[in-house]
């Protein structure tokens, strides 16, 4: 091999590919972070709707 492989001092025949990096899990593997969002996703649009249907009375009392 030459050009700026050479250069830099690159030998292809002492070379290794880096060891696997083992990454650490917080979670087990099974639950996965879209279930997480799903959930989350919903009892927000829930409460969202808990608060409106309030509001809404609210104003259609006063005339709205």
């Amino acid at each position: 091999m030459g050009g700026p492989w050479k250069d830099r001092g690159f030998d292809p025949r002492t070379w290794s590919p880096p060891a696997p990096r083992a990454e650490a899990r917080s979670q087990p593997v099974g639950s996965g972070s879209a279930r997480d969002d799903l959930i989350a996703f919903v009892i927000g649009y829930v409460a969202c709707v808990l608060t409106l249907i309030p509001i809404l009375l609210a104003l259609f009392r006063n005339g709205w």
